[in-house]
């Protein structure tokens, strides 16, 4: 079964049934980091039944942990790209997992010669 990680913005658009990431995201093992599923739990604007639809989704995600290789490989994309620190550990999530990143934000575009990004259109 073919692997993904996806960007915290991608499982938003994921919730508002955007054509293009359910596609791109069909029949696979999509894994996140464990910053994808803070951010999502964290917004304190989520009505409860929007809370208990994330945590469904979240559910069927595998959540990746930082560890050593994932830490010490996001410290050398953050100071390579000065990307946020928080994409620069999904970009480093998705390198030591070997695994493409779908996501909109093109900022990820910095980070292609480590990995693959699939960077999705929101208008799509």
């Amino acid at each position: 079964m073919e692997r993904i990680l996806a960007d915290t913005n991608a499982l938003g658009y994921l919730q508002k049934n955007h054509p293009t990431v359910i596609a791109l995201l069909d029949g696979k093992q999509v894994f996140i980091s464990e910053f994808t599923e803070m951010e999502l739990l964290c917004n304190p604007n989520l009505l409860k039944t929007e809370r208990v639809a994330t945590q469904s989704l979240l559910d069927d995600c595998y959540i990746v942990s930082l560890n050593e290789q994932i830490k010490q490989t996001a410290i050398k994309i953050r100071l390579s790209t000065r990307m946020k620190l928080i994409d620069s550990i999904i970009a480093a999530t998705a390198v030591w997992l070997d695994v493409p990143i779908l996501t909109h934000d093109s900022g990820f575009d910095r980070v292609k010669n480590m990995a693959t990004v699939i960077i999705f259109d929101k208008e799509d």
